[in-house]
């Protein structure tokens, strides 16, 4: 509010509003929508430009039954003649000292006397750094810096608030007298820094597992704090989730993974898809394009494997390279091809070895076997499964 005569206040101008520029919103990326075009074959929408002082570049794509259409790029030029901009980290830990700098941009043709301040606040303190100036002169086409000295003192989200003016006076800069913009002779800049936790942070967890089978349950957490913490770093969440097994098995799918390297890597990438499918279809999570990445992993690895075959129906690390097939390579492969073989009605049939290839192996066992028998244990569990 401005004072009038008399000592009343009155509203400001829209002239004199217009003096101040309060910039506050500088995201990386502007727009992503979509949009219905009808049968004109275009459509307007209506956005405000952000704060930011950039170059803006759009680009839109189209689909329709008659195909895919993509526009050419176009430009945007977000601009003011006179503007200030914060140079300061992404986050700071409460009480740590750091450099707040904020540059003044001049491209007027013409000198300007600018004054810079930072707005006080109970978030933090600051001072100003030794022998700096906070108001000079600043030329077309040039910029000037000013630093601070600030510490926060609050938890969270801290607003800086940054003001640079382009002061009405007859003093001189340079060989003239400094000019004033028509438009916008105040920028105020507002950014947001993240300040954390002071300490090591601690982490407690909370479980119950509630069955509101017959009506609403309830259950009662008593949260107790640690006689020791940081003041303002206590905070508490809560999660509800219909599956039993709960987060540790959220985004279970992004552990499918393509099998490759040698027939011991291959299969230890192999094997893990086979249950990873296996907890999905029975969760009820499993959708078609989780199954179809996953059967393309499997028939790779699959395939892959048979390169590592020796021709007595053994498996070691390298095929035929090795001199002689490696038992437990052997039990492995054949225990997922058991595996695979045996769930066939809840993969889909995804793979179905041949009894050729689990009798070949199987007799490979045979002919390693141990004296102490531990060879007809795996053979053994291998029958068993497969029926």
């Amino acid at each position: 509010m401005a004072a009038a005569e008399g000592g009343e206040a009155r509203s400001p101008s829209p002239e004199e509003q217009k003096k101040e520029t309060v910039r506050t919103k500088f995201p990386e990326t502007w727009i992503w929508n979509l949009v219905t075009v009808g049968n004109g074959g275009s459509a307007s929408i209506q956005k405000t430009v952000p704060d930011t002082i950039t170059k803006w570049a759009a680009s839109a794509f189209c689909v329709s039954p008659t195909g895919f259409g993509v526009s050419p790029n176009t430009r945007l030029i977000a601009f003011q003649p006179f503007f200030v901009s914060l140079t300061m980290p992404y986050s700071v830990i409460r009480g740590e000292v750091f450099t707040l700098k904020a540059t003044v941009f001049n491209y007027l043709s013409q000198c300007i006397m600018v004054k810079v301040t930072l707005a006080s606040s109970d978030q933090y303190t600051f001072r100003n750094c030794e022998g700096c100036q906070y108001s000079i002169c600043v030329c077309g086409e040039e910029s000037r810096t000013f630093s601070w000295i600030v510490t926060p003192t609050a938890l969270g989200d801290v607003s800086l608030r940054v003001r640079a003016e382009a002061l009405r006076n007859r003093t001189l800069c340079g060989n003239s007298v400094a000019t004033v913009p028509e438009v916008g002779r105040i920028d105020t800049v507002i950014d947001t820094l993240l300040v954390e936790a002071e300490g090591i942070p601690q982490m407690e967890s909370f479980n119950a597992l509630l069955c509101p089978a017959n009506g609403p349950v309830e259950k009662k957490i008593s949260l107790m704090l640690p006689k020791t913490f940081v003041a303002g770093s206590a905070k508490a969440s809560i999660s509800v989730l219909g599956d039993l097994m709960g987060r540790a098995l959220q985004n279970l799918d992004k552990l499918l993974a393509m099998p490759y390297g040698c027939g011991e890597q291959n299969m230890l990438l192999f094997a893990p898809n086979i249950f990873i499918l296996n907890y999905l279809k029975s969760s009820g999570q499993l959708t078609d394009a989780i199954l179809e990445k996953a059967k393309r992993f499997l028939e790779s690895g699959y395939q892959r494997q048979l390169n590592y075959k020796h021709d007595d129906g053994s498996y070691s690390a390298f095929g035929n390279s090795d001199p002689s097939g490696n038992t437990w390579s052997v039990t492995y492969r054949k225990a997922n091809d058991v595996v695979t073989t045996g769930d066939r009605p809840r993969l889909h049939n995804i793979l179905v070895p041949s009894s050729s290839s689990l009798l070949s192996s199987i007799a490979a066992i045979h002919r390693a076997q141990l004296s102490s028998g531990a060879a007809m244990c795996c053979t053994s569990l291998l029958f068993f499964r497969e029926q």
